[in-house]
């Protein structure tokens, strides 16, 4: 028992600067993303930048497939509370809303990032088209850019005409909850706009919005992977804390029993002696 402590209390101590390390991330990433994605939603209230992006791929201007792509995110490894399995369970909830709205198993494709949501889809019986896992850089911008460019082909290729991604949204350390973020098609709030907003474009509303709209869907996907690394983390380093608080307290009572049962074993001796030397 003992020894689980030591290693329950290292994981622990890891985990925590993993968390650490992931917090710091997203802390710097976030608010970059955030006004990025505004600064692309003011530019559409120009109209002219709107029609530019209504004959974009990205906005489904050339959408002809009726097929859906879920992206699930889970970890590569296990001790890590409810993380897997509260993303799993959304997974699950959002497959049965798809078959409710009409969608076939044919019509829906599967991509994991994690071996943990692969292996329990894979017992489902059900078919991952794309797995990627197994890498110790998770959170490297290389990796969005790949994840990216796979899902963004898809999509301007035909193969899928909406892609949802599934994750664990990091909120606080003790805090982390499943949710689903429409990535494709993109619909700023800016879109439904037919105002003319008087900005003076340069260089061009086009160059402007065609540069500005792939950067904000990359950084979409490395903000998701940044979030649910975090929310990895601290998931696991709640984990270790309740795992090492449960071993010093039964670790307490198993100190307190044997006592115990060490003192009647000396009381039973001494009544022996006692008993012996009275005959």
């Amino acid at each position: 028992m003992r020894n689980t402590l030591k290693i329950t209390s290292a994981m622990k101590m890891v985990s925590s600067a993993k968390l650490f390390k992931a917090q710091q991330a997203i802390a710097g990433n976030v608010p970059y993303e955030r006004r990025l994605h505004a600064m692309l939603d003011e530019l559409l209230k120009d109209r002219r930048a709107n029609e530019v992006f209504a004959t974009m791929p990205e906005a489904g201007a050339s959408v002809s497939s009726d097929r859906v792509t879920l992206v699930v995110f889970s970890s590569d490894s296990s001790l890590c509370g409810s993380f897997n399995l509260n993303v799993i369970r959304k997974f699950e909830e959002t497959l049965q809303q798809l078959h409710e709205e009409g969608y076939g198993e044919d019509d829906i494709e599967i991509y994991t990032v994690g071996k943990r949501v692969a292996e329990a889809i894979h017992r489902k019986g059900l078919t991952i088209s794309w797995e990627w896992a197994g890498s110790k850089h998770r959170s490297d911008y290389e990796t969005a850019k790949e994840i990216y460019k796979t899902l963004t082909d898809d999509f301007e290729l035909g193969k899928t005409g909406r892609i949802l991604l599934i994750y664990n949204h990091f909120k606080s350390t003790g805090t982390q909850y499943p949710q689903v973020d429409t990535y494709l098609p993109l619909a700023p709030v800016g879109k439904d706009s037919d105002m003319d907003s008087g900005f003076l474009l340069e260089p061009s509303a086009e160059a402007l919005v065609t540069d500005l709209v792939p950067k904000v869907m990359l950084l979409k996907i490395y903000t998701v992977i940044l979030d649910a690394n975090a929310a990895e983390h601290a998931a696991r380093t709640m984990a270790m804390q309740i795992a090492s608080d449960n071993a010093e307290d039964l670790l307490s009572e198993l100190t307190l029993s044997y006592n115990k049962t060490r003192q009647q074993a000396i009381t039973n001796e001494i009544l022996d002696i006692v008993g012996g030397s009275l005959q």
